[in-house]
């Protein structure tokens, strides 16, 4: 021990010399030291550099994600089995309980319950309290239940829980809320302090004020009759109280209509005043279209409006009186005499806006140029105004871009209709 310290020393010193001459050769000379660098140097050559990790770059899926997608496949012949023609719930509910007499154990539930996650819009059940009951009846009860905070702290069977938690991610997907039979399924699967029951504990507080907040409700679930849908998308959009909706068939408006589909209108008694006051050598436009949700439901919309107020006023403007030159002047009334209107204009209404006045609002089956004209056709029933001024056709369609503008001075609706 002593001579190798010894050594080691007598190398520290040669080392310590070498730095202080500043002697790259003798230093590179030195035995000890040329054998230490010709280690290093074989080393990293013939060590192999780290592959790049880049936390972006989507990693290979591994054998055990494979496998498991296997078998969420092979579940899925519960429900693939069943005819097109014969998939609604009560063949969705007849798939479950058929997985459930197959195998007591309920082996291979976590991928059944995939399967049946992936099929639900198949059988068109997505939005049904029922199925989710059912599907969260397949886990085995009082398995995952956690018996100490240990296992309550680090997530007692993750994968069962991930499971469940997923179901209700789907739940709040299409805005379906529990109830407390569901409760008591997950009280009775994982616990009352699971990570899955403090998933669903949160939704049953957040999901009833967010569906409760909407001051102008939608009916649940969406009704499926385009005539209704068409009738709330209008009476949402338009503020008035005295609006009214009607809707009507093309070939009740015109026997020889081009298109024969149907047509909801909405006008109110303040935009009928409005078309009457409308000068004959001004145009009405009518744009399009445009695009409103309910819900997943999607409709277009269009409108029938004038030229901005701007351009419809255009002349000479005449400055009224500021607020206090009108009050510090000494023609006072006084207040036994009766007040006068001096400066104040007319409120406007909520038809009124700066880029024109919205006349009216329609929704048509087609979304065509012949259905907008019979629209034009059956507004001049009750508007006879309409017949004496010229009528634009802006038409814009949603998916392309593209505006096509049709503009004929001579397109009125006398000629349409």
């Amino acid at each position: 021990m002593c001579s190798k310290w010894k050594h080691v020393g007598s190398i520290r010193k040669e080392l310590i010399s070498c730095l202080d001459h500043r002697s790259r050769p003798q230093l590179n000379a030195h035995p000890g030291i040329a054998g230490l660098s010709s280690q290093l140097a074989r080393h990293y050559a013939t060590a192999a550099k780290p592959p790049r990790t880049d936390s972006f770059r989507r990693k290979k899926p591994s054998d055990l994600m494979l496998q498991q997608a296997a078998e969420v496949e092979q579940k899925t012949m519960y429900f693939d089995e069943i005819k097109h023609d014969l998939r609604n719930k009560n063949a969705f509910r007849g798939a479950i309980a058929s997985f459930l007499k197959r195998d007591i154990r309920r082996a291979g539930h976590v991928e059944f319950i995939y399967a049946a996650l992936k099929r639900l819009k198949h059988f068109g059940v997505e939005k049904d309290l029922d199925v989710y009951k059912d599907i969260l009846n397949v886990f085995p009860k009082g398995r995952f239940v956690a018996q100490n905070m240990w296992q309550v702290e680090f997530m007692h069977y993750p994968r069962q829980q991930d499971c469940c938690i997923d179901v209700l991610c789907e739940m709040e997907k299409y805005g379906v809320i529990g109830d407390t039979e569901m409760y008591h399924i997950i009280l009775n699967v994982f616990g009352d302090r699971s990570y899955a029951m403090r998933k669903f504990k949160r939704m049953m507080y957040w999901y009833p004020k967010f569906r409760y907040a909407n001051p102008y409700p939608i009916p649940w679930p969406t009704p499926k009759d385009p005539y209704e849908q068409a009738r709330l998308a209008l009476e949402r959009m338009c503020p008035d109280l005295k609006k009214k909706v009607t809707v009507v068939q093309a070939h009740e408006v015109d026997e020889h209509a081009e298109d024969p589909t149907w047509i909801a209108s909405l006008i109110c008694p303040d935009q009928i005043v409005l078309i009457a006051k409308h000068p004959d050598d001004r145009p009405l436009y009518v744009e399009g279209e445009f695009s409103v949700h309910l819900r997943e439901a999607w409709l277009k919309y269009f409108i029938l409006r004038d030229e901005p107020k701007e351009m419809l006023d255009a002349g000479p403007l005449v400055n009224p009186k500021s607020y206090y030159e009108a009050d510090t002047s000494t023609d006072w009334d006084l207040f036994f005499q009766n007040e006068t209107s001096k400066e104040f204009a007319p409120l406007s209404s909520v038809h009124e806006q700066e880029d024109g006045n919205i006349l009216s609002i329609c929704i048509t089956g087609s979304g065509s140029k012949l259905s907008l004209k019979s629209w034009i056709a059956y507004l001049t029933r009750t508007n006879p105004r309409l017949a004496q001024v010229p009528i634009v056709f802006r038409i814009r369609t949603i998916s392309t871009d593209n505006e096509l503008l049709v503009s004929d001075d001579n397109l009125r609706t006398a000629e349409v209709a």
